[in-house]
Order: structure tokens, then sequence, then C-alpha cells
């Protein structure tokens, strides 16, 4: 402040005074609207954090497949089908027996109801697939026998192609952002 002695004490004080103004400008006290902006956008930072670790949400994987034959087994208590996909290997790897299975129709036939059931064992296909499926992608043609209640009609589905939905289960966010990094 009063570096210089030739200076007189009057430009000195002025010099002063002109950095402490300029310094009260820098140093504002900020305004309740702008403290409750920052407070929220924290909240929420916070609140996206403890999901990130804590939350969990349901994975399913997503095909198309053909229905193949449905048969009932001897004592009448389920029906099986079989279902014809194509899936990548590492996707094939994740499916496992007991998992849940929705079969949907692909047509216009709105009055088909989907079909529920679960995964009994799952093998390679033995059937020559209508799609074409490159040589370098790692696509292949798998096989899956689903069971479902003794009621449901399957013989709509019979031979056409339909939406296969395979539940994986649950999954936090931080483990799916792991497994998509590393």
């Amino acid at each position: 402040m009063f570096h210089n002695p030739l200076d007189s004490f009057h430009n000195t004080v002025a010099i002063a005074k002109a950095e402490r103004e300029q310094l009260d400008r820098l140093l504002t006290v900020s305004p309740p609207r702008e403290l409750l902006l920052l407070s929220l956008v924290l909240f929420l930072f916070v609140l996206l954090s403890v999901w990130t670790m804590y939350g969990s949400f349901e994975r399913k994987i997503a095909t198309t497949g053909t229905v193949i034959e449905p048969f009932s087994t001897q004592d009448e208590a389920q029906r099986l089908l079989t279902i014809d996909l194509v899936l990548g290997h590492e996707t094939w790897s994740r499916i496992e027996d007991g998992m849940m299975v929705t079969i949907q129709s692909q047509s216009d036939r709105a009055s088909l109801q989907p079909v529920q059931g679960e995964i009994q064992s799952k093998g390679t296909s033995k059937l020559l697939l209508n799609q074409s499926v490159d040589d370098d992608s790692t696509l292949n043609a798998y096989q899956l026998q689903v069971s479902v209640a003794p009621d449901t009609e399957v013989v709509p589905f019979v031979g056409h192609e339909c939406l296969v939905f395979i539940k994986i289960g649950r999954q936090t966010p931080l483990t799916l952002i792991s497994e998509t990094l590393f």
C-alpha cells in the first residue's frame, strides 16, 4: 500500500481505496435465488450419485426368433416351445435356465396376446437360417426350450418370426457403466 515514498499520501490512499472497492465488487454476496439454484443443482448431483451406486433397473435382451414347434410334456403340466434365435456369443452366454421370456408377434394381428414363459434349456440350432448372417460377424443360431402354461394359445406363433424379450436380471447403473468402459 505505501510502497513509493515519493508519492503523496493522498495518491497512495486513493489507490488503496480503489483496490478495496474493486475487491468489494469481486466478493459480492450471492442473492438468495442464486443460492437456491446452486443448492438445487448440488442436491440433484447427490441424488444422481446415490442412484448410480445403489439404484437398479431391469435388463432385457431383445431379439427376433422363430417358434418352431410346441409340444406338451407327458404329464401335460406344461407346454414347451422351441425357438430359434440369432444372437451374438457374448449375449448368449448371459442367458441361463430359469430366466423369464416374453414372445410377441411381429405381425399386425393386435389380438394376439404376448406369451410369457421360462427358459428350460438352451442349445445350438440345427436348422438353417433364412436370414443372411455375415461371415465376419459373431452372430450364431441358437435354440431355446421355453415352458409356458398349458392353456396358452401358441399356434399363431408357430413358423412366424416373433419378438423375443429375455429378462436377464436387475443391474446397478454403476455396474453397467463399468462394463461399458472396461
